[in-house]
């Protein structure tokens, strides 16, 4: 075997077993999601050695989702898609000697911005008995707030998993939407339990 391919697997061994160390750059989506009529993320953080990190997400899909029926007839559904984003700045409450490597409690503010689309959806049997018609709107659902979460990651392992919590003040009219537990600013508050992946 040449020196060249030597020096190449010595390299790949050293990048994909680095300790937490070297790991600045972190990964993740919200396995929640699902549960919580979330829509799926993935979110990419950054640290420099610093108490403090940068993190950017991506999001898109099911908002909210919810359907009644009627003299026992399916009478209307409706949905909530759209697509954002949100910018965050956390502050891990550790000592500066472990920042290379943020893990633990972690505080901070973040800002959202979501791209909503509503339909309400009558059934062939509300329109043909109530005349019913469907109802459509958009809005552009705006804030951002504090939040609070934790970090686990063993010391030698590249995997991760997060908590998060964050509560926030924002826009989000949805004008058409009627339902006694879902108000506006539900849009912009964030549950996430997420699964991440480190690398240098």
């Amino acid at each position: 075997m040449s020196n060249t391919i030597k020096g190449i697997l010595v390299a790949i061994i050293v990048l994909t077993s680095s300790t937490a160390i070297s790991q600045k750059h972190f990964i993740k989506t919200d396995v929640l999601s699902p549960f919580l009529s979330n829509p799926f993320s993935i979110s990419y953080e950054t640290n420099w050695g610093s108490p403090s990190s940068l993190v950017f997400q991506a999001e898109g899909g099911w908002y909210k989702r919810d359907k009644t029926s009627k003299d026992g007839q399916p009478y209307w559904t409706k949905r909530i898609t759209g697509f954002g984003g949100s910018a965050e700045w956390r502050y891990y409450l550790r000592s500066s000697s472990h920042m290379s490597k943020p893990v633990g409690i972690f505080t901070g503010v973040y800002a959202r911005a979501i791209q909503l689309s509503y339909l309400h959806d009558f059934s062939p049997y509300a329109e043909r008995e109530y005349e019913e018609t469907d109802i459509t709107g958009k809005t552009l659902a705006v804030g951002g707030g504090p939040l609070l979460g934790y970090k686990f990651k063993r010391p030698y392992s590249k995997f991760y998993f997060e908590f998060l919590g964050g509560f926030a003040w924002g826009l989000a009219n949805l004008e058409e939407y009627t339902t006694d537990d879902l108000p506006d600013q539900h849009f912009l508050w964030r549950l996430e339990f997420s699964v991440g992946y480190a690398f240098q």
